[in-house]
């Protein structure tokens, strides 16, 4: 007999809120929940329903301790808890029931199947509580969805007919997207007259935070109401002709602080401080809700990561560097897409992995993965749909994988169109711009990329191309002043050491090219002009040869 099944008893209808709030939660980690509320039909009968998921399909029942459930008039309830007492013991589980209290029922009124039980209080902070649940679960191993299963996110659970019923958002056969819900904007200062300023500023953070797709923009009052995983609040107050924002990311299920800043302005540029700190919020959620989202799947065990989570994985180290890391992306994406050959950001993620490891030239690239990352490419650019961070990585690998110079632009300006606030959208369209458009296009791209990107995300890579279009350019000095920026932000980018090597080298300084040379010799033993000059493809060659020449005066050999 298959237990799968986390059973919620409760004094219906008295308590259904909380029960659909805590059912949601729970399924849309992947649990399968059974709840009278979601289950039980008109012309169903109730008790043999609810007695035969108890006793054939509960894992754990959670016994919700409330003053309508400890009534003793509640015959139902207590029934439940008496077949959940008796399961306790013949199953020899000693944490299968798990009582939560949702009121201020006194402890010493709970049933005595229960009194000597941990009960989780949730009267307080629900959110708060609701970590010590999960963790309660993941402890008790109860089984969880994952991607070889057939269910999709929202209340998904076998009812009587064996069929499953379902409330899905978007369905795809993973993890789901987490929630960002957008609060309302504390007044402090009280002026009325303020409150439309405030208003104004939450609704654009709403809607620039609606472009991107890797999550979720749900209604504030879910919210509230602690469906959302992760929340966006903050505060406004005035002080003479200035204003001060302050913004805060949370993330709600265990209420920690992920990010927090401060933004001022003048109130008679109303409109242009709406707008910067729109942008700036926009561009930091993002990474910080992804950082956030990796942490969690790094605490799962390696035999439960779903598509999603291996996404994640992949996603945090696609960019870096390391040969060996490299080939660790590689596979952590090609797992996702065995689970989930149609999921579009995984085949983005995969067109990323393939290009770095044609681009850099790393030991033991082929023709073969050239191919390969192009087809990767492309079946990402067919998949984007309104996904605009999937079109701008597709639009810059196709150009460099295959040559599609013109493709990858109409991309990656329709990608920047779609979402101006992405940091990692506008330095692949400013990369995209150098190998294919207009230097002083790509120069607005990464010069706007690097004014949002305050948290520095990746910042080597907008850097270290503002230092080549300044090389392109023939202003070497200033391609020096960037690549050492670049270099502060990552030291062992390769890209960044090619452009330190070049802008000193041309500017006559042999001592300096020769050092920055013999260092990306030790970040890339394998590093040639040949093997750098096969993984850029340009459609203007010139813009490539005069970094190649600048490392050729210092002594790079050949091949």
């Amino acid at each position: 007999m298959d237990r799968d099944t986390i059973f919620i008893s409760h004094a219906s209808p008295d308590d259904n809120e909380f029960v659909r709030w805590l059912g949601d939660q729970l399924t849309s980690r992947g649990y399968t929940v059974w709840a009278d509320v979601f289950h039980l039909k008109g012309g169903t009968p109730f008790w043999s329903a609810i007695e035969e998921a108890l006793r054939q399909r509960s894992v754990k029942v959670i016994f919700v301790v409330s003053r309508q459930s400890v009534d003793p008039a509640r015959s139902g309830v207590r029934n439940e808890l008496s077949v959940a007492d008796g399961l306790r013991k013949s199953l020899k589980d000693p944490g299968f029931i798990v009582p939560v209290r949702i009121d201020d029922t006194p402890f010493d009124s709970l049933p005595i199947q229960i009194h000597q039980l941990n009960t989780l209080d949730f009267s307080a902070d629900r959110n708060a509580r609701l970590g010590a649940l999960l963790d309660t679960l993941e402890a008790g191993m109860v089984p969880r969805q994952t991607d070889e299963s057939p269910a999709v996110r929202g209340r998904v659970v076998p009812d009587n007919g064996g069929t499953r019923s379902s409330e899905p958002e978007k369905t795809r056969a993973l993890s789901s997207l987490p929630t960002l819900a957008v609060l309302p904007f504390v007044n402090i200062g009280g002026e009325a007259q303020q409150d439309y300023f405030v208003e104004g500023v939450v609704q654009e953070m709403s809607t620039a935070l609606s472009r991107f797709r890797s999550f979720a923009v749900v209604a504030r009052e879910v919210g509230r109401d602690g469906g959302a995983d992760y929340l966006l609040e903050g505060s406004m107050r005035k002080a003479g002709a200035r204003v001060r924002i302050t913004a805060r990311l949370i993330e709600a299920t265990k209420g920690a602080l992920l990010w927090a800043q401060n933004f001022e302005g003048a109130l008679e540029d109303v409109f242009e401080f709406q707008d910067r700190i729109t942008a700036q919020v926009a561009s930091i959620v993002e990474p910080m809700m992804k950082r956030a989202e990796l942490d969690r799947s790094r605490l799962k065990p390696p035999s439960s990561l779903g598509a999603y989570d291996l996404y994640l994985q992949a996603v945090a180290i696609v960019y870096r560097p390391e040969a060996e890391t490299n080939r660790l992306a590689v596979e952590l994406i090609e797992r996702a897409l065995l689970l989930d050959p149609d999921y579009a950001p995984a085949l983005a993620v995969a067109a990323s992995a393939y290009l770095g490891r044609w681009d850099r030239q790393l030991p033991g690239v082929a023709e073969a993965d050239r191919i390969k990352g192009l087809g990767y490419a492309q079946a990402a650019l067919s998949a984007a749909e309104d996904d605009a961070y999937i079109r701008a990585v597709g639009g810059l690998a196709v150009m460099t994988l295959g040559d599609e110079f013109e493709t990858g632009m109409i991309a990656l300006r329709q990608a920047v169109d779609e979402n101006p606030n992405s940091v990692s959208i506008l330095t692949h369209a400013g990369i995209g711009a150098i190998h294919a458009g207009d230097l002083e296009e790509a120069e607005g791209f990464l010069l706007r990329a690097i004014s949002l990107n305050n948290l520095d995300f990746g910042s080597q890579w907008s850097l270290g191309g503002m230092a080549h279009i300044r090389i392109a350019q023939g202003r070497f000095e200033e391609a020096l002043d960037w690549a050492l920026r670049a270099h502060a932000a990552s030291r062992r980018n390769h890209a960044t050491h090619w452009m330190l090597t070049a802008a000193n080298a041309h500017l006559g300084r042999m001592g300096e090219a020769v050092r920055w040379r013999e260092a990306l010799q030790q970040i890339q033993p394998s590093t040639t002009i040949e093997s750098i000059r096969r993984g850029q493809r340009m459609r203007d060659p010139n813009r490539i040869e005069v970094v190649l020449l600048g490392l050729q005066l210092a002594g790079l050999p050949e091949r």
